[in-house]
């Protein structure tokens, strides 16, 4: 089994776009990273401040490692998180 996570993230109005680029960023990195299956961001095409990110990596070990780099706290932490207004995170296990 993987460790699925979806994560539903709303900015702050006026915020969608330094959101997007920092999604795009945190995505093209946490492809690179070793325990990650699939990064897929998307974003809301009716309310462009409602982003949706579906992760797959292949254990709990992976996604914390992911969620304790350096490229985490760049883009998200520090980058984009200070413009949410919303965040929820969900965690699944795939079934096989």
């Amino acid at each position: 089994m993987a460790y699925a996570v979806a994560a539903r993230l709303v900015t702050n109005e006026g915020r969608e776009e330094p959101t997007l680029e920092g999604v795009k960023k945190l995505a093209a990195a946490s492809r690179k990273e070793s325990g990650c299956r699939l990064y897929q961001p998307t974003q809301d095409p009716k309310d462009p401040r409602v982003f949706f990110l579906f992760e797959i990596y292949d254990d709990e070990t992976a996604f914390n490692a992911h969620i304790n780099s350096a490229h985490f706290k760049e883009h998200a932490v520090e980058g984009f998180g200070p413009h949410l207004a919303e965040r929820e995170v969900v965690v699944y296990e795939t079934i096989d």
